[in-house]
Parts: C-alpha cells; sequence; structure tokens
C-alpha cells in the first residue's frame, strides 16, 4: 500500500513540477488554472454582467486582470435551506523581485533593472541565480487597451555577488536591497551581440500621445516583449513584470523524495487543491452532493492583502451574496429572494485556509517548537495560533481530524515557539469577515520565501486526497452539535 501511494506521490509530484515551471507571476497562475478549467467544462462569469446560474454548471469569475480567481460548481439539487459552503482559500502571489515603474538603470557599459521587492523575500537567496522573466503586459492594440500575458523563454538576468576577496565583512552578508539586487542583463559592446538600433514599428494605431514603455525601460526588454506578443515596442503601454529562478523545479534525493521548486508558498496548495476539487467533481459522487465547493485563489496574500484583488476584499463577500441571490431564484421560480438566508448559510459552512507550513529543519532544530516538530512526507499539517494568527481551535480541528481519518491521513499539529512572532494566512481575515468556522492548514516545507524552496514528494498525494475528501464531505454530517 505504502509503495502504491509512493508511485501516485511522483506522478503528482512530476506533475506539480510542470504546472509550477509555466507560473512564474500570478497572472500565469490564474491563466494556467483557467486552462485547466476548460478542460473541465467550466465556464466564465464576469463582475459587471449578471450571473447566469444553472443546476450542475461550473463556473469561475477573475478580478484584476488575472490576478485573483474564484472557483465554484453548483449541485444539481438545489436546496439554500440547507446549503452550506466549503470553501478552500489559498494564494497565487510569492515573494519576488519586480521591474520598477522607471526601471532603466546604466553604470559603465552594464545595463541593469531597478527593481521592487514584492512580499518579503529571503533576498540573499536571489543572488548567483539566472533569471527569467514573465507576467502582465498592456498594449495598445487598434487604439484600445488590451492585456497580455508575457514569459521570457530564456535567463536574461542575474544579480550577481561581490566576490568575498572584496569585502571588508565576511562573516555577515546584509545586501542593501536598492543597491545590491539590481539584475544585470546587459553589456554594450559596441554592438558585437545586437548592431540593430532599429525600433520595432507600431503593429496597430497606438495614439500619438499615449505615453508608452519606452520612456522607462530597457528597449531590449522591450524589444523581447514585442518580439513575443507581435507588438510594436511603442504598443506597450506598461506592465507588471516579476523575475523569477530560471531553474525548473526538480526532484532530488537519493530516492527522489524531495521537491527542489521556486515559489512551493503557496502553489503547492494553489495546484493540489485544484486537483483534488477535479478530482471529486469528476466523481459519480459529486452528482448526489448539495454543499457548494469554492476555491478562492487571492493575489496579494503576501503583503497584506488590503487590495480590491485581495483576501481583505469586498471579492468574496460580494459573490456569495450574489450566487445565493441567484440560487434562490432559481429554486423559487418566481425570483424570491430573502436576504437573510446567506447568513444562515456562513453559519453552517466551512472555511480551509491552505498556506505552506515550516517543516522541522535538521539544521536547526532549536527554532522549532520542541513539542510540534512538524516533518516533511509526513502529511497535512493543522496550524495553530491561540492569538489568532491562524484560524483553527478545537472544534474546526476535531471537524478536520474526522475528515481526515476518515481518508486515512496523517496529521500533524503546528505552533511556533513562543518566544518567536507568528505569520498569519487569509484564513484570519476571510473567517471574521465572513462568520465562518475554519481552519489554517498546510505541508511541511524547508527555505519558506526562498528563492528555492523544499517540499516532501509523499505529502503531493496527501494534499491532493486532503483536498478530494473535504469536497466530497457533506458539512451537516461533520458538524459538532451544540
Amino acid at each position: 500500500m505504502q509503495k502504491c501511494i509512493s508511485q501516485q506521490a511522483k506522478e503528482l509530484a512530476n506533475k506539480f513540477l510542470q504546472f509550477n515551471t509555466t507560473c512564474q507571476s500570478p497572472y500565469q497562475v490564474v491563466v494556467t488554472v483557467e486552462e485547466l478549467l476548460k478542460k473541465h467544462n467550466f465556464t466564465r462569469l464576469h463582475e459587471d454582467k449578471p450571473f447566469d446560474l444553472s443546476p450542475g454548471g461550473r463556473y469561475y469569475i477573475k478580478r484584476g486582470y488575472d490576478s485573483s480567481m474564484i472557483v465554484f460548481d453548483v449541485p444539481f439539487n438545489i436546496a439554500t435551506n440547507s446549503l452550506s459552503f466549503k470553501m478552500m482559500a489559498t494564494h497565487v502571489d510569492s515573494p519576488c523581485l519586480r521591474m520598477a515603474p522607471r526601471s532603466k538603470k546604466t553604470f559603465k557599459s552594464m545595463e541593469q533593472v531597478c527593481i521592487q521587492t514584492y512580499g518579503g523575500g529571503l533576498w540573499h537567496t536571489w543572488f548567483d541565480r539566472d533569471l527569467v522573466l514573465g507576467g502582465r503586459v498592456v498594449i495598445s492594440e487598434n487604439g484600445k487597451l488590451v492585456q497580455k500575458i508575457f514569459s521570457s523563454t530564456n535567463p536574461i538576468a542575474k544579480v550577481p555577488n561581490l566576490a568575498i576577496h572584496l569585502t571588508t565583512d565576511r562573516k555577515n552578508f546584509a545586501p542593501d536591497k536598492e543597491i545590491h539586487l539590481r539584475p544585470l542583463i546587459a553589456q554594450d559592446l559596441e554592438g558585437l551581440f545586437n548592431n540593430s538600433e532599429e525600433i520595432p514599428n507600431r503593429v496597430d494605431k497606438t495614439p500619438l500621445k499615449l505615453k508608452t514603455a519606452d520612456e522607462n525601460h530597457s528597449l531590449g526588454i522591450l524589444k523581447l516583449i514585442a518580439g513575443e506578443l507581435g507588438c510594436g515596442v511603442k504598443d506597450i503601454v506598461d506592465f507588471d513584470l516579476c523575475f523569477a529562478d530560471a531553474t525548473p523545479a526538480n526532484l532530488f534525493g537519493l530516492n527522489e523524495e524531495f521537491i527542489s521548486s521556486p515559489r512551493l508558498d503557496n502553489l503547492f496548495s494553489v495546484y493540489f487543491s485544484l486537483l483534488g476539487y477535479l478530482e471529486n467533481l469528476e466523481s459519480e459522487s459529486a452528482k448526489s452532493q448539495t454543499d457548494i465547493n469554492l476555491l478562492l485563489l487571492f493575489d496579494h496574500e503576501e503583503i497584506g492583502s488590503m487590495t480590491y484583488i485581495g483576501a481583505d476584499s469586498s471579492y468574496i463577500s460580494t459573490l456569495l451574496q450574489r450566487i445565493t441571490a441567484r440560487l434562490q431564484q432559481i429554486e423559487s421560480k418566481e425570483g424570491q429572494v430573502d436576504s437573510t438566508i446567506l447568513p444562515q448559510i456562513l453559519a453552517r459552512s466551512l472555511l480551509v485556509s491552505a498556506d505552506m507550513a515550516h517543516g522541522i529543519h535538521p539544521n536547526y532544530p532549536g527554532h522549532h517548537q520542541c513539542n510540534h516538530q512538524v516533518e516533511v512526507n509526513k502529511g497535512i499539517v493543522f496550524k495553530i495560533n491561540c492569538n489568532g494568527r491562524y484560524i483553527t481551535d478545537s472544534v474546526s480541528s476535531s471537524i478536520m481530524k474526522l475528515i481526515c481519518a476518515n481518508a486515512d491521513l496523517p496529521v500533524q499539529e503546528f505552533i511556533v515557539p513562543q518566544n518567536s512572532p507568528c505569520g498569519s494566512t487569509v484564513g484570519p481575515m476571510l473567517s471574521s469577515k465572513l462568520g465562518t468556522i475554519g481552519l489554517d492548514v498546510g505541508i511541511s516545507q524547508f527555505s519558506m520565501h526562498s528563492i528555492r524552496e523544499t517540499c516532501g514528494v509523499l505529502d503531493s498525494y496527501y494534499y491532493k486526497e486532503f483536498f478530494r475528501q473535504i469536497c466530497s464531505t457533506t458539512v451537516s454530517d461533520v458538524r459538532v452539535g451544540q
């Protein structure tokens, strides 16, 4: 049985590696997820239009131009008086270096890029890594603004370290984020590598008075973008572009039991919540389910979520109001809506906030709480903090223990040492806004917020099975009596 699990886990891990490598920015995550949803017959809804829902329908909504996404399906049998939501919340963003609004920078013959640091990264890990560039580009096309997704195929940048011989403090490494993190992208060698000074012509009728990106950024990068997107340099109006590790995610270890990858926090949760959700949706038993499963994929978690596309916005509240109202109209067939029904539904619903956890580090065991040393490849981690940094409590933990026991999934419990600060997730802000009980879960990993993180292959199987089990469980069957 264990060998069967390991084989399944390795197959799942390899699928994750492919997913991760294509997702260099939050925008590529959302677009890649959208492609998978379309293969499963999901329909896109638009916030500025009425929601046309039907029993058995599958839907998704994007906000922020490929920044955040909500995915859900409607039961075949709609009964709003007994309906519950099962919400699985993750985030699509990770700490990274992003190009500044005016990024053009030269020194001697060297061409660099001014950057902004996004989130709380382990910035020293970004030195001496080959970097690619990817994200969202806005262009002028036929006189209108259009969004495109860009990804550089080959490494185009590196942040070089200072040689040890030139530093006066060899024991400490404390780079200045403003000066020392500027990636190197090119060198002017009098045309030896590129003797073309020609600027690609406008492809479409870009308004002449429109300020374009060529005023603020490297012509070489703009040519690269224009060539990839099939537009002219002066058609590029603006962009949000992230540098990312060029080395593809891979397996390592004598038995290939570890995953080495950028952005494990939190694409591991995104991918396996999606996989578990879809696997349950395609099962025969899904046709008789009465709860609504939702995947909540938020951008901007790493910077506090206080944006219109973040978890600390009106996004999910407004969406649930609209879904509930439409379901009541379908159910009553008379267009009647009871405005008090949503709070009732949320009071019997369940929220799972899925974000990665800190596995016990073999080189730094003293940084972990002595009785809560969770391990990689050992299953689902319940994240607990009595000061509200996580939403897990004894009731939600008991519910999840029952769900995991029904799926034969191993469970671990995590708290931080009491002399250490505790991170947080989208869980507390969502739970407090919605009035819904919930749990913070994750999978153990090393090197969180490094350019290169590590987790366990077996946990691919456990995580996918956990979300599948959540989706297949009826909330009323596991609710704690009062």
